[in-house]
Formats: structure tokens, sequence, C-alpha cells
């Protein structure tokens, strides 16, 4: 090793691994992207050009019931659901047609900070009549039957998911041991199902798997979210 060591901090697990690396032996070394500080600002520019999707304003109506489904480990969530919302309600979309729910497979596997009573606090001063719950697999009563996938595998989700006219997803977008790619789908199942299907959620895939392969976790939360009608999404890196 030398002065000019690399030092490279791997994320993984909410846990963070230094590695010092010799640069002779560094191949190639990719850095991320420089950190956003004006979120607000970047975030209205992506909902302002959707690319060739419509904009969220034309996705509400008023009169429509809308869950807006969360991964608790959302970077910035506390200042992305605000600007979401304001944009919901310039609509004509009322406070008591909103609900946010929080998945409970992510604050599962991860140690998460309390984002139901920091979602609270931040929409207390504009939306506070807005509902914020985690979801909450028993009793069995907060579940609604969704439909059954290609297995035949009846899919039980939250009823504000189940029951709503528009779904909308915000989670993080990256690599994950148990999806392979989380993101988009995978903010939906299985946090918002049965306490069965989120022990299943727990169980590594197998060892063999490889990056190229198909996931059964990410497979069976993708054909949730085409079951369900997800057409919303935000992904946050």
């Amino acid at each position: 090793m030398n002065s000019h060591t690399h030092h490279i901090d791997l994320q993984w697990d909410g846990k963070t691994i230094a590695l010092p690396i010799d640069p002779a032996r560094c191949l190639h070394w990719q850095k991320s992207p420089p950190a956003i500080h004006d979120i607000p600002s970047h975030l209205n520019d992506v909902l302002n050009h959707p690319g060739t999707e419509p904009p969220l304003e034309q996705c509400v109506i008023p009169g429509d019931k809308i869950a807006i489904a969360i991964d608790p480990q959302t970077p910035a969530i506390d200042i992305i659901l605000p600007l979401i919302i304001d944009r919901i309600l310039s609509v004509g979309v009322t406070a008591t047609d909103i609900s946010v729910v929080i998945s409970f497979h992510g604050k599962y596997l991860h140690q998460t900070p309390d984002v139901t009573n920091l979602l609270k606090q931040a929409l207390s001063a504009k939306s506070p009549d807005i509902s914020i719950t985690e979801h909450a697999p028993l009793p069995e009563e907060n579940l609604r039957y969704l439909a059954s996938t290609a297995m035949s595998q009846p899919i039980m989700l939250n009823q504000k998911l189940v029951d709503a006219d528009v779904v909308i997803t915000i989670g993080i977008s990256c690599h994950d041991r148990y999806y392979r790619d989380r993101g988009t789908t995978s903010v939906l199942y299985p946090g918002f199902s049965t306490q069965a299907d989120l022990l299943k959620g727990t169980r590594q895939g197998h060892v063999e798997l490889t990056s190229g392969e198909v996931f059964p976790l990410k497979q069976m939360a993708d054909e949730v979210g085409w079951l369900l009608g997800s057409v919303v999404t935000l992904q946050v890196v």
C-alpha cells in the first residue's frame, strides 16, 4: 500500500464497509454521481418532464381515492412526499381521499428511523388530514384479496391499496440480495401482504442465483404490481 491508496466505501444491508484498495489492483472504480443538494428543485424538474409519460397531475382527478405506498428506506422521503402531495392536491383531490401507507417489509429487514412520525411532522403544516399508517399484516381484516397469480397463489394486500383508484409507489432503487433489483414493484410485495408472505420475503434467494437470473421474489412482486395496476412510481437512487 502507498499514500495513493484508494479508499472505497461499500454500502450493504444498512452498513458501510471501508476498503483500502491498492491502485495497481484496481481495474475500475465507479464513483457515485454527485449528491443533489436542492432536492425540491430537482424533483420538480423531474415531475415537470416525465419523458413520454403523462405528468402526475394528469394521472389523478378529484374524487379519486389515492394510496401512496412507501418503502421506509427511501432517501429524503420527508422532502419528497410533501411535494408529491402538493401536486395531487393542486388538481382538486381532497386530503381525506389520500392515504399514505408504509411498507412493513423494509422496516422489518432494515433498521430505519421512525418514518411514520417523520412524515407526520413533514405534512403537519399543510396536510394534517392525510392518513399515515404502517402496514400491519395482522389482524387479517387489514387485508383484501387482490387476485390469484399465474401459479394460482392468492394475493392478499393492504386494504387501502386494493380499495384505491390510484396507487403511487415511492421507493429506493438499488441492488438487493432478496430482489436483485430493488425498486418499483418491490415496494408492494411482500411488504403490504400477509404475515406468511412477509416471512417468505426474508429468505435469501438460492446461493447459485447470479445477477443475470430471475429472482423469484422480484418476479412475484412484478406480477403483484401488474395485478394491482400500479402505474405511477417514483424511485430514488
